[in-house]
């Protein structure tokens, strides 16, 4: 089968092709290679660098992925590895890969683009970074990349090429390129492109196509899905199952959480319900006292009032009764019949007592003004120690709320005695008189006295804070004690976990001292198989390997122990010893052979050396001699004549087929190089004899009719014709000396002949041709001689390359220092294994003791903390410590101020006393005043009456005595009842006082007792989450209430109290939702277990409420706390990943992805078109072709049916419906692919899922213009076994064709090629021309590589061929070049 005779194809003139590329100094290369119209072909053994070079060329100067370099698909090809694999050459290297493509303008002008990268590696950082470039600078005297000596640095190529034209990315470099020398945009199509390219490169492609695999090459060449849209797609998918992990640990850890939350809040609420019942209760109390204490106070009132009405009653019946006492006796004393001198008497009387009076006026007011300082100073006294008892009381708050703080029941704080203050005398305004009769209104001030047992309540008082103390530094004790065994834990977790680490280090290295065991072992194996192979190799050196080869042959056996499947130690030495055992007497025949050809060589040497001599005396003259005779040694002088050769030329007329002879004949004779005299006698040029004297010309003819004369050197011309014409033209008989055109002579009695091929003296254009002759002859000769010595050369530097190459092996002998370094290292490691491996156990039991020791002592710890109600972290506890020393130094400051109070009170009973003093002497005065002022009363009226009665007369005087004497009666009749009513109720007021004072001291004692058991609700509810964990919310208000009320009354403090019960209480809900101590523990063993991991949980006791605690890295967190922060986190996990799923599935996996299958689909089917249009036009001689088929197989899953029509359109224009439907049917094809392979990640997932390609089916059709049928094509089609490799390689090259059509649609210049490692490798000869005639009738420019291919068939019009040939021993690669015109392979350079 051959292809058609005219292309399918049109070659373009004007597209861009192939013409050179270069690659220096990466890997092995240095070299430069050319195309032939756009081809070239690299071939050599397996081995020599040839699919290596194009690996770093193409298609990786297309795309600049170095990813992608391995031709095999692995990564073993490297750009580091290439750079510094066996490099010696020092630290860093500087590389160049480059191609050059070419085309001619239209108008016949050259446009050329070169694309490269410049590699640099450094052998320090062990890294190579790639710098690429476009230019249209040439190659060579513009960039001098091949040449060694101008090769540019990095600096100078960015100089030479331009800053913008050179790229550290290689997406950059890839986009210009796309851009300048594709024309697309779209990096798509480009990826499509160069994927296409990389597969067709793979070196297995032909054995996919022999094996009936073309289907599967074919889905492969088609565009593939973008690696970086399907990387992003997979990342962010991946970040969906990283929410989703972290959402259902959130929600593992939330539903414990939630469970147990519920659980302790019942338990919370029933502890809180209990504190309120005691505290509702205390209520209660306190308002029954108080209710009691305000009738009490009611009762005392009244009593009160009744006794000062008790007190007046009898009062005016005293003073009735001395007034009418006093009127009697006045009257009765005043006895009409008493003398006037008794009137005078009765009035000095009155002065005498008046002064008394007014004396004594007097003292009652120095002593009501005494009795008001004692009550002043008395009341200052009182309202001082009752401020001090204030601010005490302030501070005694303020370390009730330390004792809080600092663990302990703030009751321990007592509460401060209430200070109260009772009335030793009310305020009361009297009127009195003075002794002039002047009425004054007197106000007596009140006294007030503090309580007389508010001295022993301070003491009593001052007993508890020493108490308090005792407990405090108690506290403290235990907490520095607690704080001392925390810090002992710490050293002990901090030894604990340092041997941990340090038995998990011993682990490791034991670990890895095991695997180094095994892996020394193995690198034993490895080394004794690498000596092995080694010796093995080398012994391919030597004439005899089978001797060699037997000691290193090993069996292969995995499970044999090591000293069996390795060589020993001594490997080495016997190895060397045999090998030099075989190549002593080898050595010794190389060295007798050299000896010989080193004779040859000289003798050579000898004949080129005269050539040489030869050719430089031909050089040197410019118009030569005929050869002098051996025994011509007469000396000729040029004034004398000359040469007779000089001084001839034949006539034009003389036939050119005579003058060989004739010149012969002259030479042989010895006339031709005969000296000639100036009168034309011809000498011998030995002997000077004479042999030609001019004398009689000869008859018949002559030389003169073949010769001419040059006149010159003194000749004349006549004497040279005379001369001619004296020797005879041909033989002759008559002239005795003649010259015949046959060679033949005679000169007298001498005879002879001789031959020449042509004239090489006569005539000076004669003898120059005859120079050039000669000299080119030399040329030759001397040509012939160098090959013969190179020859010899070759032959001697062969025996010396064999000598030498047996030398070099005997020097070569593989070193065993390797295989002995392994053993070494085996046995080091076997040692340190077991050095390791017993430290470890060490270490273990170490660290286990260590452990233990560490857990007993954080248990006695946490047991200390619980029992003493101490917090068990260090911070809280350095905290708490801080607080019992404030709290201690708080309590001696109020046992310091409580003493001050004491002597204060102290000093407040002294003034009591005086103030006492005071009221007695007023007392005393106000009497003393009263009898004086009754005295100077009844005075008075004993001298009124009598100056009356002097007046008046008897009758009157007796009826006035009479009334009186009545009036004394009622009044005593009276007064004893008076008094006794007075008594009476003076004595229940009195009792009424002191049950007022009973029942407002039991009120004191209530409300302190209340409000010092208010901590017991007040405390829980400061605890840090318990509000949150019973779901007490929106107690904020009363609870800062409750607290701001502490530096008020104590009935603002008890009304807070209450109003913080009732709000706690009305939040309380049911009992039957409560949970006992033994519950909520069970409860939270259950939540332990349910935790998700990253949290453990810890239960105490604080003011006898059980706490639960999460601890994290972060620390210890209440568990509602954390209970929130989980279903916070919960919730906003559950939102994010509802967020981010509708923003994955709608923007990137229905929108990038999608919209890019769909793309894909549709640059498929394109594809496909133009494939089959190319193949439409593509027929054998026999009219046999291909048509390919492209469909879903009938089995196809549904959902991928589906896919496929709703991938028809773009997500634009899909409606919401088809969006979801599409969002489904991908959903449920990759988690399809994501249970069959769990481990894998989304990347792998998503390719294996929505590879198009894997959906659909190609079937290759044969067509043949003989029938209209199609057949399918396999093995059973009727087509020779060349036939159906050609159809297949026909339909693949059809693919690159498509592509490229495609691309030239909209880039005309843009190049086509194709490339093939390893082409064509299971193809018969034949078919080879074929598939290349292929290759041209499709206009694709190749670059395939080939072990035995040389591609020299008629239907590759042009081709360039390189041989690669490397010495594996060796750095470098060589390359021979040819090159094919159609018709014939020649040698470069020859």
């Amino acid at each position: 089968m051959t292809a058609a005779p005219l292309p399918v194809q049109a070659r373009d003139p004007h597209r861009y092709r192939l013409a050179r590329a270069g690659i220096h100094q990466v890997w092995q290369y240095d070299e430069q290679f050319l195309f032939g119209d756009g081809r070239l072909l690299l071939r050599g053994k397996n081995g020599a660098g040839k699919s290596k070079a194009l690996e770093m060329l193409l298609p990786f100067l297309l795309d600049g992925d170095s990813r992608r370099l391995d031709a095999a698909g692995g990564a073993k090809t490297t750009l580091k590895w290439l750079m510094l694999s066996g490099w010696s050459g020092g630290t860093n290297r500087l590389g160049y890969l480059w191609l050059e493509f070419v085309r001619t303008t239209p108008e016949g002008g050259t446009e050329r683009l070169t694309l490269g990268a410049a590699v640099k590696a450094s052998t320090s950082t062990g890294e190579a970074r790639t710098t690429y470039f476009v230019t249209s600078l040439e190659v060579g005297e513009e960039l001098p990349l091949p040449d060694p000596r101008r090769r540019p640095s990095l600096e100078q190529l960015r100089d030479l090429v331009g800053p913008a034209h050179c790229y550290e990315r290689a997406t950059d470099y890839r986009a210009r390129v796309a851009r300048e020398l594709f024309g697309l945009t779209d990096l798509a199509r480009y990826r499509n492109l160069i994927h296409l390219l990389y597969n067709l490169r793979r070196p297995t492609i032909g054995d996919k196509i022999e094996s009936g695999e073309l289907v599967t090459v074919l889905g492969e060449a088609l565009p593939p899905l973008d690696d970086d849209v399907l990387d992003k797609v997979a990342h962010n998918l991946d970040d969906l199952d990283s929410v989703r992990e972290e959402l259902g640990r959130l929600e593992q850890t939330n539903a414990a959480l939630t469970t147990f939350l519920t659980s302790y809040r019942g338990y919370l609420r029933g502890v809180l319900r209990a504190r309120v019942g005691s505290v509702r209760d205390a209520l209660g109390d306190l308002r029954e006292k108080r209710r009691a204490a305000g009738t009490a106070e009611r009762v005392l009132s009244e009593l009160t009032e009744k006794e000062r009405t008790a007190q007046r009653q009898a009062s005016e019946l005293d003073q009735l009764r001395d007034d009418a006492d006093t009127e009697l006796r006045a009257l009765r004393d005043s006895a009409a019949y008493r003398a006037l001198g008794d009137l005078r008497d009765r009035r000095r009387l009155v002065a005498a007592v008046e002064a008394t009076a007014g004396s004594r006026w007097t003292t009652a007011t120095i002593a009501r003004s005494a009795e008001e300082s004692a009550a002043q100073r008395l009341r200052e006294e009182s309202e001082q120690i009752g401020a001090e008892l204030t601010d005490l009381r302030t501070g005694v708050r303020d370390g009730r709320r330390l004792a809080r703080a600092c663990g302990l029941d703030e009751a321990l704080v007592a509460e401060l005695p209430a200070s109260r203050t009772s009335t030793l005398v009310a305020a009361a305004t009297v009127v009195l008189t003075d002794d002039a009769g002047s009425s004054h209104e007197i106000v007596r001030p009140a006294a007030h006295t503090l309580d007389d047992g508010l001295p022993d309540a301070v003491q009593g008082w001052r007993a508890a804070l020493s108490e308090a103390a005792t407990v405090t530094t108690a506290r403290r004790r235990s907490a520095t004690q607690l704080l001392a065994d925390l810090g002992k834990l710490a050293e002990a977790d901090a030894r604990a976990g340092l041997l941990r680490e340090h038995a998990e280090r011993l682990d490791a290295e034991v670990g890895e001292a095991r695997t180094r065991q095994t892996a020394r072992s193995a690198a034993v194996v490895e080394a004794s198989d690498t000596y092995a192979a080694d010796v093995t190799s080398w012994a391919r050196r030597l004439p005899d390997p089978t001797r060699v080869t037997a000691l290193v042959t090993l069996p292969d056996d995995n499970e044999l122990p090591l000293e069996e499947r390795a060589l020993d130690r001594g490997a080495a030495e016997r190895i060397a010893d045999t090998g030099h055992e075989i190549a002593a007497p080898i050595l010794g025949s190389y060295d007798e052979r050299r000896d010989e050809i080193l004779a040859r060589e000289g003798a050579i040497r000898t004949d080129l050396d005269t050539a040489r001599a030869e050719r430089s005396r031909w050089e040197r003259d410019h118009d030569p001699e005929p050869p002098r005779s051996a025994y011509s040694g007469a000396v000729r002088d040029p004034n004398t004549g000359a040469p007779l050769f000089l001084l001839l030329d034949f006539d034009e007329t003389f036939p050119e087929q005579d003058r060989p002879g004739m010149e012969a004949a002259l030479e042989a004779s010895g006339l031709l190089n005969a000296w000639v005299c100036a009168d034309g006698t011809v000498l011998a040029p030995d002997t000077h004899e004479i042999l030609v004297h001019p004398d009689q010309p000869v008859p018949g003819p002559h030389l003169a009719a073949a010769l001419r004369p040059v006149p010159g050197h003194g000749v004349s011309g006549p004497a040279l014709h005379h001369l001619l014409r004296c020797i005879g033209l041909g033989e002759s008989t008559s002239a005795p000396s003649w010259i015949s055109t046959g060679g033949r002579w005679q000169l007298g009695a001498l005879r002879g002949a001789h031959h020449k091929d042509r004239a090489e003296y006569i005539g000076a254009s004669v003898r120059a041709a005859t120079r050039e002759r000669r000299i080119a002859e030399l040329t030759t000769r001397i040509e012939d001689l160098r090959a013969s010595l190179a020859e010899q050369a070759a032959a001697r530097e062969e025996v010396e390359r064999g000598r030498d190459r047996l030398r070099g092996a005997l020097r070569d002998i593989p070193n065993g220092q390797n295989l002995a370094t392994a053993w070494a290292a085996y046995d080091a490691a076997v040692e340190e294994t077991g050095r390791l491996a017993a430290a470890l156990s060490t270490a273990t039991r170490d660290a286990e003791t260590a452990w233990s020791a560490a857990v007993s002592l954080r248990s006695r710890a946490q047991a200390h903390a619980t029992a003493d109600g101490l917090p068990f972290g260090r911070d809280l506890l350095v905290q708490t410590l801080g607080d019992l020393g404030r709290l201690l130094d708080a309590l001696r400051r109020f046992d310091s101020s409580a003493g001050r109070i004491v002597v204060r009170l102290g000093t407040h009973q002294a003034n009591r006393t005086s103030w006492a003093q005071a009221r007695q002497k007023r007392e005393k005065a106000e009497s003393e005043y009263d009898e004086a002022r009754r005295d100077l009363d009844t005075a008075r009226q004993e001298l009124h009456t009598l100056e009356t009665a002097i007046g008046a007369s008897e009758q009157e005087i007796l009826a006035q005595e009479a009334a009186a004497a009545a009036r004394l009666t009622e009044a005593t009749r009276s007064l004893p009842a008076a008094r006794h009513t007075l008594s009476v109720v003076h004595d229940d007021r009195i009792r009424a006082e002191q049950e007022r004072d009973q029942a407002l001291a039991a009120l004191a004692e209530k409300e302190q007792a209340v409000l010092a058991g208010s901590g017991r609700l007040r405390r829980p509810l400061g605890l840090p989450g318990l509000t949150a964990a019973a779901n007490l919310g929106g107690l904020e208000t009363e609870v800062a209430a409750f607290d701001e009320s502490q530096d008020g009354s104590v009935r603002s403090r008890v009304k807070a109290l209450g109003d913080l019960t009732d709000a706690v209480e009305s939040r309380l809900g049911p009992t039957r939702h409560d949970v006992s101590d033994s519950t909520i523990l069970g409860h939270g063993e259950r939540m332990r277990d349910g935790l998700s991991g990253g949290y453990d949980a810890e239960v105490s006791e604080v003011d006898g409420i059980k706490r639960f605690a999460l601890h994290d890295d972060t620390g210890a967190h209440d568990v509602a706390v954390v209970g929130q922060r989980i279903q916070a986190a919960a919730d906003e996990a559950r939102l994010r990943l509802s967020t981010r799923e509708q923003e994955v599935f709608e923007r990137y996996l229905l929108g990038e992805l999608g919209d890019h299958l769909a793309r894909q689909l549709l640059a498929a089917r394109n594809l496909l078109h133009t494939m089959n249009d190319t193949l439409e036009d593509v027929r054998s001689s026999h009219g046999i072709g291909a048509r390919l088929r492209w469909e879903l197989p009938k089995d196809t899953d549904a959902d991928v049916k589906a896919a496929v029509g709703l991938l028809d359109h773009v997500s634009a224009l899909r409606s919401r419906e088809q969006s979801a439907q599409l969002r489904d049917v991908l959903r449920r094809r990759i988690e399809d692919a994501r249970q069959a392979e769990p481990s894998a990640g989304y990347a792998t997932h998503l390719r294996v899922a929505l590879d198009y390609r894997s959906w659909f089916t190609f079937t290759v059709m044969v067509t043949d213009t003989a029938t209209p049928s199609e057949r399918r094509l396999s093995h059973r089609t009727a087509l020779s076994q060349g036939e159906q490799r050609v159809v297949a390689y026909l339909v693949l090259f059809a693919a690159a064709a498509a592509h490229f059509a495609s691309v030239a649609r909209s880039a005309p210049t843009a190049p086509r090629l194709i490339l093939l490692d390893d082409a064509f490798a299971k193809v018969d000869e034949p078919t080879h021309g074929r598939l290349l005639g292929l290759l041209v009738s499709l206009d694709l420019d190749f670059v395939i590589t080939s072990e035995r291919l040389w591609g020299c068939f008629s239907t590759v019009p042009s081709l360039h061929i390189y041989e690669c040939l490397r010495d594996p021993l060796a750095r470098g690669v060589a390359t021979v070049h040819f090159t094919w015109d159609g018709k014939s392979r020649r040698l470069v350079g020859v």
